[in-house]
């Protein structure tokens, strides 16, 4: 059932449209900032690769957290707004695109 929909999502040019984190198979370390790790994850039924950045919970409870979190959302949204504004424009290929954030027992993902 989900790779029919996914292949009909890809069919429309969609296919990530609806993925979420589960959808994701985490991997390798890919680096590390200030804030969070970045790693290499595949789709479970596509093997395609994705760039996941991971943030600690613990870390965002720290009295720094509340900053850190408002700059989350405000990554967040931005890269939201730009993939609607930049569907099917030449440009999109050139900017980081957001597919989906969500979370689990331990960190905050994008």
């Amino acid at each position: 059932h989900g790779f029919a929909v996914y292949r009909l999502r890809e069919a429309s040019g969609q296919f990530e449209e609806g993925m979420q984190l589960d959808d994701l198979c985490m991997g390798v370390q890919l680096g590390q900032g200030a804030s969070g790790v970045v790693h290499l994850a595949h789709h479970r039924l596509t093997k395609r690769a994705y760039a996941v950045k991971s943030y600690s919970k613990a870390r965002l409870l720290e009295p720094t957290g509340k900053a850190l979190m408002r700059l989350l959302r405000r990554e967040r949204d931005v890269l939201r707004f730009l993939k609607d504004e930049l569907r099917g424009h030449p440009a999109s290929n050139l900017v980081v695109r957001f597919v989906c954030s969500g979370q689990d027992e331990h960190y905050l993902r994008l």
